[in-house]
């Protein structure tokens, strides 16, 4: 991959698999220009080339501007990660929902339409979303932030299933398991937390030897972890305090 545009480049998990790719050329996406150029000077002096887009307002027409642009500027994208995204304490939940929705859902899903659209113009592409294992069964202690993540992951789905007969085009479901990361930080760490550097060499495994997209969970026990907790039935899971 040598053209990647993230979108949320700022994040803890953004910066991890970026540090992977000293050679590529970067599109660099987010609302904090300060931030952005803090990342982008650390790309460059590692050697990679690195551009600052700032976006305020995301709606189709502003994704597909962008987009658009960079596949100008950068003569074709291999990938884009879409990696922005927000997390709240359940006693918030009521009073964000629309906050949450908006940034995790809605945002995310502008991205990936726009995405797709590019992709299909110019023949190919990947594109990496981050969702989490709290989208495959809601829980009390994180109800509203998975029920977001769901809905990601039941579009992903969904548009894989679209593009299967487009082989050159690839699109991923990337779900950690909880990372010791700032917006975890509040958070009683377990034995289970992983790291941002762990998951981004997860998915950069992944992106090469899945040429067709698919589901990534990472640490890599995660999946069988939640195969589990899915069949629980109803009664026993809603007894368990996790």
């Amino acid at each position: 991959m040598k053209t990647i545009v993230i979108v949320g480049a700022t994040s803890t998990l953004a910066q991890a698999f970026i540090k992977r790719h000293p050679a590529a050329s970067f599109v660099l996406v987010g609302r904090s220009r300060e931030r952005l150029e803090t990342v982008a000077s650390d790309i460059r002096a590692r050697g990679a080339q690195a551009e600052v887009r700032v976006i305020d307002q995301i709606t189709p027409e502003s994704c597909n501007a962008l987009l658009q642009e960079a596949r100008t500027m950068m003569q074709g994208i291999d990938l884009v990660m879409l990696a922005q995204g927000v997390l709240i304490d359940a006693a918030d939940e009521a009073a964000q929902i629309p906050s949450m929705f908006q940034a995790n859902t809605i945002d995310v899903a502008q991205w990936m339409y726009a995405t797709l659209s590019l992709f299909e113009a110019q023949g190919r592409g990947k594109l990496a979303v981050f969702s989490s294992v709290a989208a495959d069964r809601g829980r009390a202690t994180n109800a509203l932030y998975g029920a977001t993540k769901s809905a990601i992951s039941t579009l992903i789905e969904g548009l894989r299933q679209r593009y299967v007969s487009s082989p050159d085009i690839a699109i991923y479901d990337i779900k950690p398991g909880p990372i010791d990361t700032p917006m975890t930080e509040r958070m009683r760490k377990t034995p289970l937390f992983s790291t941002a550097e762990r998951v981004a060499e997860d998915v950069d495994r992944a992106l090469q030897n899945t040429p067709r997209g698919g589901t990534i969970y990472t640490p890599w026990w995660w999946r069988w972890i939640m195969l589990v907790v899915k069949a629980l039935p109803e009664f026993l899971f809603f007894k368990m305090k996790f």
